[in-house]
């Protein structure tokens, strides 16, 4: 037994291996497996210090990435996307002060 179970008494088994919860991966995989996983095709992407990895996970994939001048421009873009599409229509910023220039939209139904 392990010093955890030692401490609270209990006779369970350890944590069973990593394969049935799945491949070790990193955040950015992860969010990219998301949007691939809800369908999405296009993403409005904003690249900056924080987001880089993202972009480069993006890379990888089968979404297609548009640069938007600035991010107000891709959540304009994004929306326009959707509503030409009817898909969901994605942007992405970065850290800082990008968050308060992207308005976030709520469809109207």
């Amino acid at each position: 037994m392990n010093k955890t179970m030692e401490i609270a008494g209990t006779k369970t088994k350890p944590a069973s291996s990593r394969a049935e919860v799945g491949a070790a991966m990193f955040g950015r995989d992860i969010l990219v497996h998301a949007l691939e996983r809800e369908g999405v095709e296009v993403i409005f992407a904003y690249p900056g210090g924080a987001s880089m990895e993202i972009h480069q996970a993006l890379t990888k994939s089968k979404i297609r990435t548009i640069l938007p001048r600035h991010e107000q421009g891709g959540g304009f873009a994004a929306e326009g996307y959707a509503r030409a599409t009817g898909r969901a229509g994605v942007c992405m910023g970065t850290s800082g002060p990008p968050p308060s220039r992207t308005p976030i939209w709520i469809p109207a139904r």
